[in-house]
């Protein structure tokens, strides 16, 4: 298991927390294994006659995944051939395939080192916002501007419920703005106006009764999913789809 930023100790006697670090230990080494297959497999051509429509999807299918997930191991495996710092911190346990995923989006042979010092230091959850501070101070206007540009994507996939979840990468700016009208249309319950014209005074100050909901997270959360079956125009499915 990659090192832990602030390591733990198991006690004696809690034979469940040794049994599950056992298990999760294992776990991580069998991930480092599989990316590098799959990388390899992708490359290798052999899927191609195994009557799948891309290697993704034989691995999918073999491992009963979904194809996105399948496509970000070939992606990770390939990134690292040419991330020798990251690859190598990989292999000896003190970055997780989490870190290592999201280093590889924006780690080159010339700033590898940079952001792998960053990673060792920072908790998965907050690698993200880590290095988003250090691209900002590294830099310029211009630079970000068309690395964001190039990084937009949107996804989406049906539910077994019907409905719909989308997943998009979007500049920040425009990011907000997206989020302020969603939010604002999320928020407003079909009918809500009608009902605010007709409510009783005694129900003025209850947000579900005057058509507001006060907590929008319970309406509208953000949720990093993938594997959509449709990509916005000049997006590459293999590159982009996220899980």
């Amino acid at each position: 298991m990659a090192a832990r930023t602030n390591p733990v100790t198991i006690p004696s006697g809690l034979r469940l927390t040794r049994d599950l670090n056992d298990a999760l230990t294992t776990w991580s080494s069998s991930q480092r294994v599989v990316i590098g297959l799959a990388a390899d497999f992708a490359e290798s051509g052999e899927w191609a006659v195994t009557s799948a429509v891309s290697a993704a999807h034989w691995i999918a299918s073999v491992a009963d995944i979904e194809v996105c997930t399948a496509r970000e191991w070939i992606r990770v495996g390939k990134r690292l051939r040419s991330l020798p710092i990251i690859a190598a911190l990989f292999d000896s346990d003190e970055l997780s395939y989490s870190k290592v995923r999201t280093l590889s989006r924006l780690a080159t042979p010339e700033n590898e080192a940079q952001l792998a010092a960053i990673a060792k230091d920072v908790p998965a959850g907050h690698l993200p916002r880590a290095i988003a501070a250090w691209l900002h101070r590294n830099s310029d206007d211009h630079e970000l501007e068309r690395h964001q540009h190039e990084q937009r994507s949107i996804t989406w996939r049906n539910e077994p419920d019907g409905m719909v979840t989308f997943s998009a990468r979007l500049p920040p700016l425009v990011a907000g703005v997206l989020i302020s009208r969603l939010t604002a249309h999320v928020m407003r319950r079909p009918g809500a106006t009608a009902e605010r014209r007709n409510r009783c005074p005694d129900h003025r100050g209850d947000p579900a009764r005057s058509g507001r909901w006060r907590h929008p997270r319970r309406r509208f959360a953000t949720a990093d999913v993938g594997g959509g079956a449709h990509c916005a125009a000049g997006v590459h499915p293999g590159t982009h789809s996220r899980c």
